[in-house]
């Protein structure tokens, strides 16, 4: 099965941040009935 790599620029809340991980869970949680696995590998603050 072929790999994709998607970036992505998201504006988010203070409180989302400063390590990302509410941005992770919030992705996560969003995409739990995508027919697909993903993995997010990096977040970092632009």
């Amino acid at each position: 099965m072929p790999k994709y790599k998607l970036t992505m620029e998201i504006d988010a809340p203070d409180e989302y941040g400063p390590t990302g991980q509410g941005i992770r869970d919030a992705v996560y949680d969003a995409c739990e009935d995508v027919p697909f696995a993903f993995e997010i590998t990096e977040i970092k603050e632009s």
